[in-house]
């Protein structure tokens, strides 16, 4: 019999926010200006002007963001490190567009806040593995073999990983534009050690 342990593992975390939060989100995005279907941002969908959302809005609608991302970088990673918020932006996809693959940089984590109202055919958020060279046929697809991960989006799901995992925004086969927020996130404070430490 073997044992097997995934080490190394990329987490892929969850929760659900306050919807009077989504609902506030919602209406500040309704006064959004917008950059659209740039390399950045995709085909028919786009990303708001405005990189520092949260920065913008009441302190307590920062805090609540920043206490539930240490909440899990503390008591579910297991870092000691705070974190920091530091760029949270809109994005749209409007119906028939998509966003294509990529990552985040200058980031350690990443999130996605979905505020609106969705529907089976709103474009889903796709986690995507890094391409191996061989690819065996599977029986079935579990942890350990599968290439992508799809999030549909619900209201008031959040959903944090790891800035370096490509992801990409499916098609939206809904007729109804689907917004999300998007955040960025350091770690506060001392990292690493030696000649490589440093302080953000």
């Amino acid at each position: 019999m073997w044992n097997v342990t995934p080490i190394f593992a990329k987490p892929l975390l969850n929760t659900y926010v306050d919807l009077g939060i989504c609902d506030d989100l919602k209406k500040v995005c309704a006064q959004m200006k917008w950059n659209e279907d740039t390399w950045e941002t995709g085909y028919k969908s786009g990303a708001s002007k405005d990189t520092h959302v949260l920065h913008t809005m009441d302190r307590s609608v920062l805090k609540y963001f920043e206490d539930l991302f240490n909440e899990c970088v503390r008591s579910y990673l297991g870092y000691q490190n705070f974190i920091q918020i530091t760029t949270s932006w809109f994005t749209k996809t409007y119906p028939g567009g998509f966003a294509a693959e990529h990552v985040h940089t200058n980031s350690w984590y990443s999130a996605v806040l979905y505020f609106d109202e969705y529907n089976d055919d709103s474009s889903k958020l796709k986690l995507i593995e890094t391409p191996s060279p061989i690819l065996p046929l599977q029986d079935e697809y579990n942890i350990f073999n599968a290439g992508a991960y799809m999030v549909p989006p619900q209201k008031g799901l959040m959903v944090m990983f790891p800035s370096e995992v490509r992801h990409l925004v499916t098609p939206n086969n809904s007729d109804q534009t689907r917004y999300s927020i998007a955040f960025n996130m350091m770690p506060k404070g001392p990292c690493g050690s030696g000649d490589s430490a440093h302080h953000y």
